[in-house]
């Protein structure tokens, strides 16, 4: 069997190479209008009365998973305190973040869920919401 060379490159791979041609350009879509937030936010005055019922089960029932989930890792912070587990170096980050976590998004939910009331400046509402997604 002939060994192949690995510095020679293969004639029938360059003989088979086609370049393809550019592509016509998109033209860009013109803005208009820029808004205040980056993030297009539903119309609340007809959103709200259309999801009806499920709009305050959502902000409230999560609002309260996600302070339940806080209260619950302040609880455990207290008790890995106070009773000196050997391992609490390892657990305390994990629930400092969980309860900062629940906290924000509960205090979030709560407050002005998306900004529907417009009762908070919407950098604050940002702040807040991105605090759980920090990359």
């Amino acid at each position: 069997m002939p060994a192949i060379s690995q510095t020679e490159p293969r004639a029938e791979s360059i003989a088979n190479f086609t370049v393809a041609e550019p592509a016509a350009a998109i033209p860009e879509p013109e803005v208009t209008e820029v808004g205040p937030v980056a993030e297009p936010a539903p119309r609340w005055d007809t959103a709200v009365p259309l999801w009806g019922d499920a709009w305050p089960l959502h902000i409230y029932g999560l609002g309260s998973c996600f302070a339940v989930l806080a209260l619950v890792s302040f609880c455990l912070l207290l008790l890995a305190a106070r009773r000196k587990i050997t391992t609490v170096r390892m657990v305390t980050p994990v629930l400092v973040f969980t309860a900062v976590l629940g906290t924000s998004r509960a205090v979030y939910l709560f407050g002005d869920a998306y900004g529907w009331r417009t009762s908070y400046p919407v950098i604050l509402l940002q702040v807040m919401h991105g605090m759980a997604m920090p990359c």
